[in-house]
């Protein structure tokens, strides 16, 4: 098993800065893939009351593609469009990050009634709280969605490419992205930041800046993963 490294917080602009190098030498087959992966979110998230749960599972066999991808990329290999399936054609990969997935789903669903707890305990609050404490409530639900977040983050993040290429079973890859993520917390929260605020900004026109927010964000997870799991 590789020993997890620790690095400075200054190590996640480097690992985008090295993204966006690699990004830039193949855009066309990169982008295709991402909207590849959007399509293919819309039209499973469409399908009636399963849709997005269908989506959640699936997620973590094709955001091995994209990493798949990135380890070609930093091969000086050509990408290709196909890629973001190939993890499909590997029957003992695709149960495993399937596996991943299903604890990906129930974690979500874990977090999404903490959270609506936490809404609907801060809601029933409200109505005798005074104008004053109303930024305090939201703030209370706010806190409880970040930390959420930031903890399925912490397990799933590195989780495909431990199955992927160190053929880790799914809760070990989970274990050791969470230890992973806990020993690189400031670097790891750095990353997420980066990533979000490059989200937002690339949500705006139309959602096209996503194209490369994407893939850009996948090449650098793929070199977080080669640097702290050395």
């Amino acid at each position: 098993m590789n020993q997890i490294q620790t690095v400075s917080a200054s190590r996640s602009l480097a690992w985008y800065q090295s993204a966006w190098d690699l990004y830039k030498v193949d855009w066309l087959s990169w982008g295709l893939m991402t909207f590849a992966l959007g399509i293919s979110s819309l039209v499973i998230g469409w399908i009636p009351f399963i849709g997005s749960a269908i989506f959640v599972l699936i997620l973590p066999i094709m955001q091995a593609g994209m990493l798949y991808a990135a380890q070609k990329a930093t091969q000086r290999q050509r990408v290709s469009f196909s890629d973001l399936f190939v993890v499909f054609r590997d029957e003992q990969k695709r149960n495993a990050l399937f596996v991943v997935g299903a604890f990906m789903l129930g974690i979500a669903l874990l977090v999404s009634l903490l959270l609506g707890g936490s809404m609907l305990a801060t809601s029933s609050a409200g109505l005798a709280a005074s104008v004053s404490d109303l930024p305090k409530i939201g703030a209370g639900s706010f806190l409880v969605g970040a930390m959420g977040l930031l903890f399925m983050t912490m397990l799933f993040l590195f989780a495909p490419a431990l199955v992927l290429f160190d053929n880790l079973p799914p809760i070990e890859a989970i274990k050791q992205s969470f230890s992973a993520s806990l020993k690189n917390f400031t670097p790891i929260a750095a990353f997420m930041v980066i990533y979000l605020i490059a989200s937002f900004i690339g949500a705006i026109p139309a959602l096209l800046g996503l194209l490369v927010v994407i893939p850009v964000s996948s090449l650098a997870l793929y070199t977080a993963y080669n640097e702290l799991f050395d």
